[in-house]
């Protein structure tokens, strides 16, 4: 039996955790190359819709994908 939801959650919250408290941050201009490098990979995330934060998170009302991916 795999892995439930709510355990890749935890185990992504503590990936997270160990990120930050490590110091895995970005400070903001290493971020804004980081990302334009990330942007110009030939991965899904070039069709990604991209929002500019202010804040470390940001809570978001839904995502989705316009056709099918493969």
């Amino acid at each position: 039996m795999g892995v439930s939801n709510a355990g890749l959650s935890r185990r992504a919250d503590i990936g997270i955790g160990d990120l930050e408290s490590s110091g895995g941050k970005l400070d903001p201009e290493q971020e804004k190359r980081f990302l334009d490098l990330i942007k110009k990979e030939p991965t899904i995330l070039s069709q990604a819709r991209w929002i500019n934060m202010s804040a470390p998170q940001r809570k978001i009302n839904r995502m989705g994908f316009d056709q099918r991916v493969m």
